[in-house]
């Protein structure tokens, strides 16, 4: 079970160090969740402010309207970062070049302007999204054609009176949900391609096309150069409007479209591990990543990319347009107990944490285990049966993850 604590201007100070003070004794609960940017994010989409006040988180971290409503995320996940693969390589899967995915407007060597590449990957966006929706679409007749929410029904207001299910928009409010991977590093690469090749001309064309095709065996040069290129994560100015601006523009697209339910589509990132498994799906990348390595499973940066602290990590997250995200987008940080153990550091967490709420934040999930003992886990998981991580909205014992899933969350935070 879990817990989550809804953080406001006006929240008391005794309530923060509480939950400081349980991190500090190494729980991984409860998560911090932002009312300001939940309930803008709500009234934008037509919830009343009474209604929007009364929100709750369920499940993971999908946000709902106790009694009134059915959004919880099960409608898709969408991979970004898959997108920007077609977009670079004709409308074709690097590895599977004889199909035709996508549309055929180009390669990575067309785009003479990054205005062509951006123009061009939007076109892809609107395209594929299209596709996505009808298909979400087609997962709410099946679920409401078996009837597959009959005891939620059955106590959500509004669904007895109407004759209707909540898969057939019985519900008061009935908007979709979008689960949303690879954002940070469609960001990434899109910054990099932005300035080592459009602007600087560190980078060409040309050797870039061919660096990627190789999953840049034998260009390790070419793979230094976007490697070093500012990334998502670390405060840079520059790096994150265009993170604001990718994951904005596909979440403006899907609002364009309304669920089977009624309503629209919102954003949603908390993935669980979909974005190790997206990652292994999806080629190498301008950002400098290697084909099949993950792409991240919450909506902070990608998996090692954020090197200048927690304080420039949860800046950067607070840029983002969060309120378009009201499905629920959870943001991974990493408190080890070390950091809690005495009474000036707990008050440094308290107003750290408030002021990403007070930002723009909207949810964070926090981890207190140290990488010394996840490593050491590894090597001796007898000795770590308490060891609790928290991944995507869920806690779990570290020793229960595959090893693929212990080296991810190990280099998330910064191994």
């Amino acid at each position: 079970p879990r817990m989550t604590v809804r953080i406001h201007e006006n929240t008391p100070p005794e309530l923060l160090d509480l939950v400081v003070t349980m991190w500090s004794e190494g729980m991984s609960d409860p998560a911090v969740c932002s009312d300001k940017t939940v309930i803008d994010g709500l009234t934008a989409i037509g919830v009343p402010l009474e209604a929007a006040r009364n929100y709750t988180l369920l499940g993971c971290q999908e946000v709902e309207i106790p009694g009134e409503s059915n959004f919880g995320c099960e409608d898709g996940m969408f991979n970004l970062a898959k997108v920007l693969e077609y977009t670079l390589n004709h409308g074709r899967d690097r590895r599977r070049p004889d199909l035709q995915i996508g549309l055929d407007l180009g390669g990575t060597t067309d785009y003479k302007t990054f205005d062509d590449l951006w123009n061009a990957y939007v076109k892809e966006i609107e395209y594929f999204t299209r596709i996505f929706v009808d298909l979400c679409n087609m997962g709410v007749d099946i679920r409401n054609a078996n009837v597959s929410k009959l005891v939620k029904s059955c106590l959500t207001d509004a669904c007895i009176e109407r004759g209707l299910n909540l898969d057939d928009g019985g519900a008061i409010y009935n908007y979709g949900v979008v689960e949303t991977a690879g954002h940070a590093a469609v960001s990434d690469s899109l910054y990099a391609m932005k300035t080592l090749v459009y602007e600087q001309g560190k980078i060409t064309l040309e050797e870039l096309e061919e660096a990627m095709a190789a999953d840049f065996e034998g260009h390790e040069d070419i793979r230094r150069m976007l490697l070093g290129a500012p990334k998502f994560g670390n405060n840079d100015e520059g790096a994150d409007e265009m993170a604001n601006r990718v994951l904005g523009m596909f979440w403006n697209e899907i609002g364009k479209y309304n669920s089977r339910r009624g309503q629209c589509f919102t954003g949603a990132c908390s993935l669980l591990e979909g974005g190790t498994g997206y990652g292994r799906s999806t080629w190498a990348l301008p950002d400098g990543r290697h084909a099949g390595e993950p792409l991240g499973n919450t909506i902070g940066p990608r998996t090692g990319s954020d090197k200048n602290g927690l304080t420039a990590m949860l800046s950067s997250v607070a840029k983002l347009p969060l309120e378009k995200g009201v499905g629920g987008t959870t943001c991974n940080v990493l408190i080890p107990c070390s950091m809690t153990s005495t009474e000036e550091q707990k008050a440094n967490i308290c107003a750290l944490i408030k002021t990403f709420m007070m930002m723009g934040g909207q949810l964070a999930q926090i981890t207190t285990a140290s990488l010394e003992d996840m490593k050491d886990a590894q090597i001796h998981p007898e000795d770590h049966e308490d060891l609790i991580v928290r991944i995507g909205g869920f806690s779990m014992k570290f020793i229960e993850f595959d090893r693929e899933s212990q080296d991810e969350f190990i280099m998330r935070y910064g191994a």
